[in-house]
């Protein structure tokens, strides 16, 4: 016979339980990260996805991007997440140019202008979880406008005296940062600049 003595003691940790959910449909997948109860229920025909924050229940089916804000709010990302975000900027541009060109039937010709350039910058991110059978679109968008520049060269050709035909490239570009408040995406800040060629005929009076 054996006798094993032991001599310590016990720590005890406070702990409370707490009754979750309380209805009649199906619920599974638990996930716990950090203060926050994230799981699935199978409810009215399709899951949802349920956040306890330690004193109340949210349904995400509630909001329109359920998975963002999980992400956002709380920092909780359920996986596996795709989220797929597509940003579009459009730019015009609004300005005065001067020419200085050099005299013939064939002329080349520098261009160089200052005007305004008014933009829209357009989001539109998607999330899904597949195991949940969760897809959330959302949208936001903003716009600035910025002062801009022009500086091109090109080549004119003219068959008579009064008309000509001409190739242009030119070098457009805003001066400074455009800056678009994407909301939930946050701030976006960029350079706008592009190239454009043109073809076209003209008539001189």
């Amino acid at each position: 016979m054996i006798f094993i003595i032991v001599f310590g003691a016990v720590a005890e940790a406070d702990t409370s339980v707490a009754q979750v959910t309380s209805n009649s449909y199906e619920d599974s997948f638990p996930q716990i990260k950090d203060d926050y109860l994230i799981w699935q229920g199978f409810n009215d025909g399709q899951w949802d996805v349920f956040l306890w924050d330690g004193s109340e229940t949210q349904a995400m089916s509630d909001r329109s991007d359920p998975v963002l804000y999980l992400t956002d709010v709380y920092g909780v990302t359920l996986l596996p997440t795709t989220v797929h975000d597509e940003e579009e900027v459009d730019a015009w541009a609004l300005m005065l140019a001067g020419k200085l060109s050099k005299p013939g039937n064939v002329s080349p010709f520098i261009t160089v202008g200052a005007g305004i350039m008014p933009t829209n910058g357009d989001a539109k991110p998607s999330a899904t979880v597949p195991s949940l059978g969760f897809s959330r679109s959302l949208s936001a968008s903003d716009s600035d406008t910025k002062a801009c520049g022009k500086f091109g060269v090109g080549i004119a050709y003219f068959p008579t005296k009064n008309v000509s035909l001409g190739l242009e490239g030119s070098y457009v570009f805003g001066l400074g940062d455009f800056a678009f408040d994407l909301g939930f995406l946050g701030d976006r800040e960029m350079d706008i600049l592009y190239f454009i060629f043109t073809l076209g005929a003209a008539y001189h009076f």
